[in-house]
């Protein structure tokens, strides 16, 4: 009976017309304080998601180089100690490439001073997407063996390329941007890009065979440099032979370059007119610069009488001719009067065989290692990892060290900032409280005086107080939460359009934990706020009261 009168009492207390305006007046207090607590903390634990969700979608990866003042000579002498490092996962050596290209409009690109690439492992987990959004990577040796009678000796034969490679090898106007589809996707993007390779010389040798290397990707940003090719292709590039330009395949296990007839020489039968008229031509020293040619006449002895031939030849002895070359010159040297009798061409070809890899030594090539790549088992380990290496006298760089950084930046500012205003409302959701509860006890005096001489303990006292105060709490805690979660998502979507980061999104969310520790946090403080008032009452004496 004393327990329901109690509950009455306090609810009649919260409603009474005398009291109502100042009820009110806590309840908006205590709503208010916790629709702010409820909104940041669901935006808190959002952000911490959020940054969870952007860090897992890096890649654990920390990109290493060798110093030139480093100790070590090659990152393979760091490989054990590097290996040894707490979170150490894998490590994929790597090799700077110098190949020089042919461009779309037959111009020589050098491979030293205009282009920049490197060899990749196939099992190197890059998880790369080209610029239609299909993941790309080479082929291992032993994937290229599944389902063949012969295994592959070799890791796929072909390139990667960035967009910008593909600038610079005019297949794309100046003005093509990957970021603008419209530039480029009427543009018919090449399959293979020509090498330029030169048997037993520097492959910067501007000079040598042409070889179609089939592109497995075009990439938005190659970090790396503008291209990659497997370690196993880049080999045979440094100890290239003429004749292997036949035995490489693509993944489809179809040759590179088909065996044609190879022309080394051809040549015409001139005239003594004739004679007069290529000797001050200026039309050979055109075609020599255009296609890497020798044009020149010879005196050659026949059986009978001498000859005077027009010779041509390639430029290095290990190249051909064009048949397309030579149709256009002869074509052109036609079209002058002097030349309209000009005799039938002749032409000299080499004898060929397509040949096996085991007609020619194995291909043993020791890099010296300048580059590498060392996963992580977990972002954890990342920062001390950077440190470790670092210690080696080795640059490292990882994109995941910029990102833990500048979210643990942005974490301590979010933190401190909630803190500071979580202790800013409580503590004036506190003052109301005390304000209002001290102003109805000093109205109520007179009443807590009537109910102690009746025999009330101070105790009880003190709890009719404290139900009042609960009551309040309860009907604010709940219509603050459910604000505050409202107020949260629609702050968590307007937050979204400016942090957004991929695919990752800043979504509101506040667990059940969360809503039981702020609403435990309400209690407090408001049974904190209105303890001096509450014990002021209790103090009270019956005798004073009445007398007054």
């Amino acid at each position: 009976m004393k327990t329901s009168y109690m509950f009455r009492y306090s609810w009649n207390a919260v409603w009474n017309q005398k009291d109502r305006i100042f009820s009110l007046l806590n309840i908006f207090s205590v709503t208010m304080t916790m629709l702010i607590l409820v909104a940041l903390s669901g935006l808190l634990h959002g952000f911490k998601e959020y940054t969870e969700a952007v860090l897992n979608k890096l890649p654990l990866r920390i990109e290493i180089f060798k110093a030139k003042d480093a100790l070590i000579e090659d990152l393979g002498q760091a490989e054990k100690k590097i290996a040894s490092l707490p979170g150490f996962q894998a490590m994929y050596k790597r090799v700077p490439t110098f190949v020089s290209f042919l461009d779309a409009k037959d111009r020589i690109v050098d491979g030293r001073s205009s282009l920049s690439g490197c060899t990749m492992s196939p099992l190197e987990p890059l998880g790369l997407m080209d610029i239609h959004q299909k993941p790309v990577a080479f082929l291992s040796k032993q994937q290229l063996s599944q389902g063949r009678e012969q295994p592959s000796l070799f890791d796929e034969i072909g390139i990667i390329v960035s967009f910008d490679f593909l600038k610079k090898l005019s297949y794309l106007p100046p003005d093509a941007f990957v970021d603008k589809p419209e530039s480029w996707q009427k543009i018919e993007l090449p399959t293979h890009v020509r090498m330029l390779i030169t048997e037993g010389q520097t492959l910067t040798t501007v000079s040598g065979v042409e070889l179609p290397v089939p592109v497995i990707g075009i990439i938005r940003d190659l970090q790396r440099g503008d291209y990659m090719i497997t370690e196993d292709f880049y080999n045979i590039l440094l100890n290239w032979r003429n004749p292997w330009r036949y035995m490489l395949v693509n993944r489809r296990h179809e040759p590179l370059v088909l065996p044609q007839p190879e022309i080394i020489k051809a040549y015409y039968i001139l005239t003594e007119e004739e004679l007069q008229w290529v000797e001050q031509a200026e039309i050979l020293s055109v075609f020599e610069q255009k296609y890497r040619i020798k044009i020149f006449v010879e005196t050659w002895e026949t059986e009978e009488d001498f000859e005077n031939r027009l010779n041509i030849v390639p430029e290095f002895s290990a190249s051909v001719l064009k048949k397309e070359w030579l149709d256009e010159f002869e074509q052109k040297l036609r079209t002058y009067e002097a030349m309209k009798g000009l005799t039938q061409r002749k032409e000299e070809h080499r004898s060929f065989r397509v040949q096996t890899w085991d007609d020619f030594p194995k291909i043993e090539q020791k890099h010296q290692y300048m580059q590498a790549t060392v996963y992580a088992e977990h972002r954890t380990y990342i920062e001390k990892m950077l440190e470790s290496l670092r210690t080696l006298g080795l640059f490292a760089s990882s994109p995941l060290e910029d990102y833990l950084q500048t979210f643990a930046r942005q974490e301590r500012f979010f933190v401190g900032a909630t803190v500071l205003i979580f202790a800013l409302v409580l503590f004036l959701s506190g003052v109301v409280l005390f304000s209002t509860f001290y102003s109805s006890i000093l109205r109520k005096k007179r009443e807590i005086g009537i109910f102690k001489a009746y025999g009330a303990s101070r105790f009880l006292v003190l709890m009719l107080f404290y139900i009042q105060s609960t009551l309040i709490i309860i009907i604010g805690c709940g219509t603050g939460i459910l604000g505050g979660m409202e107020c949260g998502k629609i702050l968590s979507q307007w937050l979204h359009s400016f942090v957004k980061v991929g695919d990752a999104a800043l979504v509101f969310g506040l667990p059940p934990e969360y809503t039981a520790i702020l609403t435990g946090v309400m209690f407090m403080t408001c049974w904190i706020a209105i303890f001096i008032p509450a014990r002021l009452a209790t103090a009270i004496d019956p005798a004073d009261v009445i007398r007054t």
